[in-house]
């Protein structure tokens, strides 16, 4: 295959982070095309080494730049390339694997178009995920030089641009010691090329103190960067120079509020910590002092389970509480065709009426409940494109080869159709398979490293569910009535029973594809409690300062997209089913503020 973009990768000090971000690039659908491991003075001398036989070992290209400033590390590595798209990339952030192709697609239709950026993942700290629309647009499809100037991260610096359009602006500016990419995209739009926005989040970043993208804040650095950049583009700061402030202001507004609300949340938790360590401190006092540092087991002080049948002698079984949950919240997604292993009795229950076509399969020939005799391995007498729904619940453990699975899952879902699986983090061996067929345990991250293989990252919600005290209950074997909603709900990410995963095969474009985006995510944000989506005016204006606006055709598409896959209720309705305790899965009221139509 023909080399269409050099990917640089630029190493710097961080060298703990290159070989995940390499195997990312590794993974693109286009095909690898050229890669450059680059490292730089600021590479340990001890590290430089293992960059290059790396390099070496996997047919790569390894440059070592005299300076550390990105620009000359860019500049430097571009030189030892041929591809006609260049894409320059930091050690630690994470490619989707579509983005080649896409970026490459986008700029083989649009021959005036010199950039292609995309919206960001950004994950972390913990669990959280956060979804970036960089350009503050998040219906905009083309970033325009207005945008870039009120936004210095408009486009980040992992976008894809042509190799003319750097040979015409000769390259990045290596005297800058940052924002040298927010430079060389201006003087790029500057010549009356453009930027067009993948609405997808298909760069990953993680929120790590170390991160190479976060030296461009530092203080002294960023004010010396951005007054060269100033005095550079004085005529063009100075065409708007009003709405260039007005646009800054409204970024760092937005960034303060985000800062108060999370400084107020320290706040309150760090005063509800005081105040728990002197609540312990009084109740300690009343203990006698033999008592204050040990801890009654009682019943649970034995080296053997309460009950070994996973709980089911007591009642229903504690990871049932969670799978059940899960699929409750996602019983929209149970319809059409669907495929369950060995029985189909998470698809009678959650998909009722909705579902069309119900399979069962199973190697097991003489299971009468099963329709489809194959292996989910290489289920070859499965058609591709077969199903809208796959049901996988503490399954793959079980099976010596879960990235098969999970590929042919994918093979044999429709576009736009849904995988909904669990998986155990913490789990007696399973009974049935015993010592030689239970294989695994997954965590939250290793979920999402399997998954983001076969199904794209905007499409796949990976969670971890349960706590220290769900994991006991559950090894001991006790039964979900014998834990409270409160006990199930205190999820702790570092001790997790489960890892629920709902991921989607790519397939709408245009519209439909951003009301999938826009809507796929109500049910994992808002579990079973329902949503409400807040419209303002449904118009095409020519100024859409604070983007409130959405065209028709786009909502055409929302609301089309919410009538076939969700719930659609009055906002009225809504709040009486909430007052009642009882909100119907898929539940979404769709409402206007003082907008228009």
């Amino acid at each position: 295959m023909t080399n269409r973009v050099a990917t640089v990768i630029r190493c710097a000090d961080v060298l703990q982070h290159v070989y995940a971000t390499l195997d990312s690039v590794e993974r693109q659908t286009l095909g690898r095309g050229e890669i450059v491991l680059a490292t730089d003075e600021s590479t340990p001398a001890a590290a430089r080494d293992w960059v290059a036989q790396l390099a070496a070992a996997r047919g790569h290209l390894n440059v070592h730049a005299a300076s550390s400033r990105p620009g000359a590390v860019r500049n430097t590595s571009i030189r030892a390339t041929q591809s006609p798209y260049v894409m320059c990339i930091e050690a630690g952030d994470l490619l989707d694997p579509r983005f080649h192709a896409m970026a490459c697609a986008k700029l083989d239709e649009e021959p005036d178009l010199s950039l292609v950026t995309s919206w960001i993942e950004l994950r972390g700290p913990g669990s959280n995920r956060r979804v970036i629309a960089p350009a503050n647009h998040v219906d905009a499809d083309i970033c325009d030089l207005n945008t870039v100037v009120g936004n210095t991260d408009a486009i980040h610096s992992a976008s894809v641009f042509r190799r003319n359009a750097w040979t015409a602006a000769d390259g990045f500016d290596e005297s800058l010691p940052v924002l040298d990419d927010y430079d060389f995209w201006l003087r790029v739009l500057q010549t009356g090329r453009r930027c067009a926005v993948l609405q997808l989040p298909l760069l990953v970043r993680w929120m790590r103190e170390d991160a190479l993208y976060r030296r461009a804040w530092a203080t002294e650095p960023h004010v010396d960067a951005i007054r060269t950049i100033a005095a550079r583009h004085a005529a063009l700061f100075g065409r708007d120079p009003a709405h260039a402030l007005t646009s800054r202001e409204l970024v760092l507004r937005d960034l303060g509020a985000r800062y108060t609300h999370l400084l107020a949340r320290r706040d309150a938790g760090l005063q509800e910590l005081e105040s728990l360590k002197a609540r312990v401190a009084e109740l300690r006092e009343k203990l006698a002092p033999s008592e204050r540092d040990s801890i009654d087991l009682g019943d649970l002080k034995r080296t053997t389970p309460v009950a070994r049948n996973w709980g089911y002698e007591r009642g229903t079984p504690i990871d049932r509480h969670y799978i059940e949950r899960f699929l409750e919240v996602h019983a929209a997604d149970i319809r059409g065709a669907v495929l369950e292993v060995q029985e189909p009795d998470y698809t009678k229950r959650f998909g009722g009426d909705r579902v069309t076509r119900s399979d069962v399969i199973d190697l097991n020939a003489s299971n009468p409940l099963a329709t489809i005799v194959s292996d989910l391995r290489s289920a070859a007498n499965i058609a591709s494109d077969t199903y809208d729904c796959v049901i996988l619940t503490q399954t793959l453990h079980v099976v010596d080869d879960m990235r098969a699975v999970i590929a042919e899952c994918a093979r044999i879902l429709k576009p736009e159709g849904v995988l909904l699986v669990t998986l155990p983090c913490a789990s007696r061996v399973c009974l049935e398979y015993g010592d030689e067929g239970d294989f695994w345990r997954v965590t939250e991250a290793g979920a999402r490293k399997l998954f983001s293989e076969s199904f794209p990252g905007d499409t796949l919600d990976v969670r971890a569910r349960g706590n220290v005290l769900v994991n006991a209950a559950f090894l001991y074997g006790l039964a979900c009535h014998e834990l409270n909603a409160a006990e199930f709900d205190a999820d702790d990410p570092y001790f997790p029973l489960l890892v629920t995963v709902r991921a989607m095969k790519s397939g709408a474009r245009g519209p439909e594809r951003s009301a999938r985006h826009l809507v796929a995510g109500l049910a994992r944000q808002h579990g079973a409690g329902g949503a409400v989506l807040l419209y303002h005016r449904v118009n095409s204006p020519e100024s859409d300062v604070h983007g409130l606006s959405i065209p028709p055709r786009e909502f055409r598409a929302h609301m089309a997209h919410v009538r076939d896959r969700y719930r659609p209720m009055p906002l009225d309705a809504l709040v009486a089913a909430a007052s009642a305790g009882h909100i119907p899965a898929g539940a979404i009221a769709v409402t206007f503020d003082d907008g228009y139509v």
